[in-house]
C-alpha cells in the first residue's frame, strides 16, 4: 500500500472510530436522560462512559482538524500581512503551538505510565483509565506531527518568491 493510500485508509479508520465514540457518547447521555425522566432511574456510570468516549473522539478530531486546516484561525490582523510575512507568522504560531503540545504530550505519556503502574480506574464502573490516557497521549503526539508538517509547509510558502 502506498503512502497516500495508507494515509487515507488510516484517516478513514480513525474517523470511523471517532464517529462511533461520538455515537456512544450521545446514546448513553440520551438513554440516561430517558431513564431518569421516564423511570426515575439514571444509568450508572453515564458520566464516566461519556467522558471516556469524549477522550477518544477529541483525540482523533483535533489532529484531523489541524491537518485539514478546518480549524478557526484568527486572520483579522494576519490577513493584512504580505504573503511571505503571513507564512512566517503562521510558522511561528505553529512552532509555539508545537512547543506547548510537545510538553503536554510528554506529560500525558508520563501520566499514562503512572495510571498504568497502579491500575487507576473510574470511580463508579472501575474502568481502567490507562488505555484512555495512552490514547490521549498518542493523539497529542499525532497533533505534534501535524503541527511540524504545517510548520514546514508555512516556511516553504514564506521562502517562495
Amino acid at each position: 500500500m502506498s503512502g497516500p493510500k495508507l494515509y487515507d485508509y488510516v484517516v478513514k479508520a480513525l474517523l470511523i472510530l471517532a464517529t462511533l465514540a461520538l455515537i456512544a457518547m450521545a446514546t448513553i447521555i440520551a438513554m440516561n436522560i430517558l431513564g431518569r425522566t421516564l423511570f426515575g432511574k439514571p444509568i450508572l456510570g453515564t458520566i464516566e462512559i461519556a467522558g471516556l468516549a469524549g477522550v477518544v473522539f477529541a483525540t482523533i478530531a483535533v489532529p484531523f482538524v489541524e491537518k485539514e486546516h478546518r480549524n478557526v484561525v484568527m486572520e483579522v490582523v494576519a490577513s493584512r500581512f504580505p504573503r511571505r510575512m503571513k507564512a512566517f507568522t503562521d510558522a511561528f504560531v505553529l512552532l509555539v503551538s508545537l512547543g506547548a503540545v510537545g510538553v503536554l504530550t510528554w506529560a500525558m505519556f508520563r501520566e499514562s505510565q503512572h495510571a498504568a503502574s497502579f491500575g487507576e480506574a473510574t470511580t463508579v464502573m472501575r474502568i481502567p483509565l490507562a488505555p484512555f490516557k495512552y490514547i490521549w497521549s498518542v493523539g497529542a503526539a499525532l497533533l505534534c506531527i501535524v503541527l511540524l508538517w504545517n510548520i514546514i509547509v508555512s516556511v516553504k510558502k514564506g521562502l517562495k518568491r
